[in-house]
Formats: C-alpha cells, structure tokens, sequence
C-alpha cells in the first residue's frame, strides 16, 4: 500500500498569490467588504483554490496578516531592559513600516466591533509578541532581574498596548524613543531601573 498523498501538490506560487491578494484586499476594503471571491479574482484563481487552502474569511484574513509579520529571534542581549527594547523597536518598525500597520489599521474596526475576530489579534499579530515577551521575562527571572510572580500580562501590555493605542488607534506620530521610554517606564514599576 502506498502512502504517498493524493492529488497534486500544492503550487507556492499559487499560495503566495492568494496571500498577496488578502493583504492588498485587506488594506483596500476592510474585513467587512472582504470577500473570498475578490481575493481569488485578484490572485487570478477560482474561488475553490483559495477555500481549499482556507475554510472562510476570518482564516484567510489571519493568514494574510500572519504572513506581513517579520519573525525575528527574541532578543538575548543580557538585559531585560535592552531586550524589551528591541521588541519594542521591532514591533514600531513592523507596524510603521510595510504591509502590516496598514492591515492593522483597516481591521481595527471590525476588531473593534466583532468580538469573534479576536483572534485576528490576539492569536495572530500578537501572539507572536506574547510569546517573545514570555521569553523575555523568563530570562529576566532567572538573572534576578524579575520576581517569579512578574505578571507578565502587564508587562505585554504597558510596552505593546501604549504602542497599539498611540500608532494604530490615534494615528500619532511614534518618537524615536517612544519604545525606551515604554519600557523604562513599566521596568520602573517593578523596581527595576537602570
């Protein structure tokens, strides 16, 4: 008996298409007027194609937004501090810069208004983040520079969330050192300052 697959193989070309398309469709209309059919017009599918690849809306528009994200490695630069840091400065650059600020920017109202696309954020572009700052924290812990209980929800959010409401919600201009400044100022809250 074989066990090889059945049917063709997927084309990567064909699957870098469809997400190209989502990303350009997300920008253009929103999540709302985003529809499977515009998004496989626009990669020069069938509509099959791309609902074999994704079961609905919400998971192509996942992908799409999962695919602008630039992984980086967490930062291991013996501090929490400059480690935060440079998450920080990452999560600027990707949300200033490229594709994923803009898709952010077109989805906040329907995040805003549909909780069953929490995911979208909280399993996609921040799911990421989360667990870098995990990393983070735990290497913080273990060099002494954290308490063990650290809540390291609060930690994400004072860094991530300050940068969020300011670049995305408000539309105001992120200073070069907004990020140090985040970070120095949620490490000052748990003793740590350097």
């Amino acid at each position: 008996m074989s066990s090889a697959p059945r049917g063709r193989p997927r084309d990567a070309d064909v699957d870098a298409r469809i997400v190209l398309a989502a990303r350009a469709a997300i920008i253009d209309t929103g999540y709302d007027a985003l529809s499977v059919e515009g998004v496989a017009a626009r990669a020069g599918v069938a509509k099959t194609t791309v609902y074999r690849r994704y079961p609905g809306k919400a998971e192509l528009v996942l992908a799409a937004v999962a695919s602008a994200i630039h992984e980086a490695p967490v930062p291991d630069l013996g501090s929490l501090r400059l480690d935060l840091e440079r998450l920080v400065d990452d999560h600027i650059h990707q949300l200033q810069h490229g594709h994923l600020g803009a898709m952010v920017r077109a989805l906040q109202l329907a995040l805003a208004e549909r909780p069953d696309l929490a995911p979208l954020a909280s399993g996609g572009f921040l799911a990421e983040r989360k667990r870098d700052v995990d990393v983070v924290v735990d290497r913080a812990i273990a060099r002494g520079e954290l308490p063990p209980g650290v809540d390291r929800e609060m930690v994400f959010d004072l860094c991530f969330g300050a940068v969020f409401m300011r670049g995305i919600v408000m539309h105001l201009p992120i200073a070069r050192d907004y990020g140090h400044r985040l970070v120095a100022t949620a490490l000052r809250g748990y003793g740590v300052v350097e």
